[in-house]
């Protein structure tokens, strides 16, 4: 009975032993197989995430195996390349892999990317079409593909602005009417300078901005810079004068991977209502320096001479302009930046100097391939050091101004992309009782390509 019981006991523990012995020697090879296939996948994550370090690693390992695909190795070596800022290896190494395949997408959508970082507009520009023609709308790549073609375009054609609007305000302002509160009374005893509160109301204000601008390759990262702006206002509602702004600036622009640098002489003719001529000429300068891929540096800085009419010879002089600027890419459709300013004003008559400080900041956000949406809040500080005749001291402005800007770039119109803006105004003067006030606008802009 005994030996029985032993050999039950011997057949039970040999089927145990089968069935734990059978997984673990089935699962051995599928182990060795998944470890060969993660380091594939793993190298292609870290290229999806443009992991440098990640990168290195798995190609490394990936290229002491056996079955290991030279493409991807190719690829690898391209991507490595590129985010080591050197486009124009990778650009010979993505060729290389579509000489192989040509219509390796993954390979052509970085081979447009490299063209772009190499400032090869136009190459990036026909290749970033071609896949836009290829993707349905629903493809992840292209809302990226779609801004591309817009902003590459946009460098290289003329573009045609025009924009109309209306504003919404409530404040004080001087005009000579009578039976109202004096300001100020000839030696006669006549009230030439009257106060009338404005009533609130919405103000119909045409408004048609036309900007030409261009920018012309010329050789290499070379080109020539070209911006031409009409601008006409006018109030029919408070019978303000017709205004017309003439602006011109022709310069020189040079772009590379890190750099850009604009130096650019304008001109500037202002007239208003045909009875008041003003000028401005002088020299402006930008530079915006790429620090990583998320961060930039720039700059702008301009020198103007201002003319009038000799009548008004008191308000010639000199403004010198300084506007540094910071801008972080925190996300791929996201732009946050940072501006500060200092202006200052010298004109012939001491008495009407002043200076200008300010503080930009605004944030961009692409929703769709086809709405991108602005936030934007300026704060200035003016400050004047003549006395004004009416109030007998120094004026001081504080302005907040808070605008959002929606944008669409539809495909199917032409080019032609609309532009709503919506601009709250709020101006707190040290003589309340004639400079503060508060408006609201509204703006509409088409803008065209050709």
């Amino acid at each position: 009975m005994s030996s029985q019981i032993k050999l039950i006991y011997g057949f039970i523990l040999f089927l145990l032993l089968l069935i734990f012995s059978l997984p673990v020697s089935a699962t051995i090879p599928k182990i060795n197989y998944s470890e060969d296939n993660n380091t594939a996948q793993n190298l292609y994550l870290s290229l999806k995430k443009n992991n440098l370090k990640a990168i290195y690693h798995y190609l490394s390992v990936y290229q002491q195996e056996h079955q290991a695909d030279p493409l991807l190795i190719i690829f690898s070596q391209a991507k490595l390349a590129y985010l080591n800022q050197r486009p124009g290896v990778a650009i010979g190494l993505y060729n290389t892999i579509l000489q192989q395949k040509p219509h390796f997408f993954a390979a052509q959508l970085e081979l447009a990317r490299s063209y772009r970082a190499d400032r090869q507009i136009g190459n990036a520009l026909v290749l970033f079409r071609e896949l836009s023609q290829r993707l349905p709308v629903t493809s992840p790549h292209y809302p990226e593909i779609t801004r591309a073609i817009t902003e590459l375009t946009r460098a290289l054609s003329w573009s045609l602005l025009l924009s109309a609007g209306s504003h919404y305000t409530d404040n004080y302002y001087q005009t000579p009417l009578p039976k109202a509160h004096c300001l100020h009374y000839s030696p006669d005893g006549s009230c030439y300078a009257s106060l009338i509160p404005q009533i609130p109301r919405a103000v119909l204000q045409w408004r048609s901005d036309w900007d030409l601008r261009r920018l012309t390759p010329l050789s290499g990262s070379h080109f020539l810079t070209q911006h031409y702006r009409v601008s006409t206002r006018y109030d029919a509602a408070n019978q303000v004068a017709n205004t017309v702004t003439l602006t011109a600036k022709t310069g020189y622009h040079y772009q590379d991977r890190h750099t850009l640098w604009q130096l650019t002489p304008l001109l500037e003719l202002h007239f208003s209502a045909g009875r008041r001529f003003s000028s401005a000429y002088g020299l402006q300068t930008y530079l915006n320096q790429q620090l990583s891929p998320e961060w930039s540096l720039g700059g702008l800085a301009a020198l103007r001479q201002h003319r009038y009419q000799p009548y008004l010879h008191s308000h010639n002089g000199t403004e010198y302009q300084l506007m540094p600027q910071i801008t972080w890419h925190l996300h791929p459709a996201a732009t946050l930046y940072l501006q500060a300013e200092t202006t200052v004003h010298k004109k012939n008559d001491p008495y009407k100097h002043y200076r200008t400080a300010a503080l930009h900041t605004g944030l961009t956000y692409l929703w769709h391939p086809s709405v991108s949406q602005s936030v934007h809040a300026v704060y200035t500080r003016k400050r004047y050091h003549h006395t004004h005749p009416l109030h007998r001291q120094a004026r001081e402005d504080l302005t907040r101004q808070y605008s959002t800007t929606i944008a669409l770039y539809p495909p199917s119109f032409a080019q032609i992309s609309p532009q709503l803006s919506l601009i709250h105004t709020r101006n707190r003067s040290s003589v309340p009782w004639l400079y503060s006030y508060r408006q609201t606008e509204i703006m509409l802009r088409f803008e065209r390509l050709f």
